[in-house]
């Protein structure tokens, strides 16, 4: 049995030639994964035969994921630690002018669908498989209504976070605890980058109770507001109070050649502290967030030229 049999063997789409079919499509596309559908099935009747498959009503997003999905937490379980990693990535079909369920991206002439994956990875760096996918298309970009500050008073103290684009990556860390719940013998950490650095998923993390996901998150505001032992504002602020520690290790490693910039040899102090986060001002009734407990992180470069922030 090929790699594609077996993952989808438990694929249901009410019609054994649906399941066949999938099997092909899979292995074709994983063949020639920067191909186009023709080029991929190589000849017309299989070309055909996939836009069929695509243009079943039977034939969801959901159904074809499912068998993965199962088949991603199976591999979960035979490990000790997984990092699961979301991000977010966009698809143009500004070419495609009849293209439904798309929408401007950076622009208003961008038709453009947004991806969220989940994707489970071994500490190995071995990818195991996608555990959930949200996505999405703009209706219209809100900047030529509304200006940045107004934009921001929005975002920030009217709406709700299931309101806001940002809220995949709240979803992203409850499907992350999902799977911890799925899997209790695995250590799952959530990881994602400065866009998912949200006080709505610190909030959410502190106050669930019983088996949860950790997170790993990269800080777009290092600055942030602390409370002292009393529970009053301290007067230092996040970054200030992690450089005022002693580093607790010295790591070294090669930096890949990125660009047109060779590969180097980094060091790095790494700080750590158990802090307490005052929550965002201004926000009010239901959208008032309780102070939060993290454990924050600060590697700093000691030697050569540290990266632009």
């Amino acid at each position: 049995m090929n790699w594609a049999a077996e993952e989808m063997v438990d694929a249901d789409f009410g019609d054994i030639r649906l399941s066949q079919r999938v099997v092909k499509l899979l292995n074709s596309f994983s063949n020639n994964p920067q191909s186009s559908i023709p080029n991929a099935c190589k000849d017309w009747y299989a070309t055909k035969a996939a836009y069929r498959f695509f243009d079943n009503k039977k034939v969801t997003l959901e159904n074809v994921l499912l068998p993965h999905k199962n088949k991603c937490i199976e591999r979960i379980k035979q490990e000790k630690r997984i990092l699961m990693v979301q991000d977010t990535t966009e698809l143009n079909y500004s070419s495609q002018k009849d293209k439904r369920d798309v929408g401007p991206g950076h622009s208003d002439n961008d038709r453009v669908l947004f991806l969220h994956p989940l994707i489970a990875v071994t500490p190995d760096k071995v990818c195991l498989g996608i555990s959930d996918l949200h996505y999405w298309h703009r209706e219209e970009l809100r900047r030529k209504t509304h200006t940045k500050k107004e934009l921001q008073t929005l975002r920030l103290h009217h709406q709700h976070i299931s309101e806001k684009e940002s809220y995949r990556w709240l979803l992203g860390y409850r499907q992350a605890t999902e799977v911890a719940i799925q899997c209790q013998d695995t250590h799952i950490i959530m990881v994602a980058d400065r866009e998912s650095d949200i006080s709505d998923i610190y909030d959410e993390a502190q106050q669930t109770q019983g088996i949860k996901a950790d997170w790993l998150i990269r800080a777009k505001v290092p600055n942030r507001v602390l409370l002292d032992e009393h529970g009053e504002r301290d007067t230092v602020l996040l970054r200030n109070k992690l450089l005022l520690q002693v580093p607790s290790h010295v790591v070294t490693f090669t930096l890949p050649r990125r660009d047109k910039k060779p590969a180097q040899q980094v060091t790095q102090e790494i700080r750590t502290l158990r802090v307490q986060i005052h929550p965002p001002t201004g926000r009010r009734g239901k959208l008032r967030l309780r102070p939060f407990w993290v454990t924050a992180l600060l590697a700093k470069q000691i030697n050569g030229n540290p990266p632009k922030k």
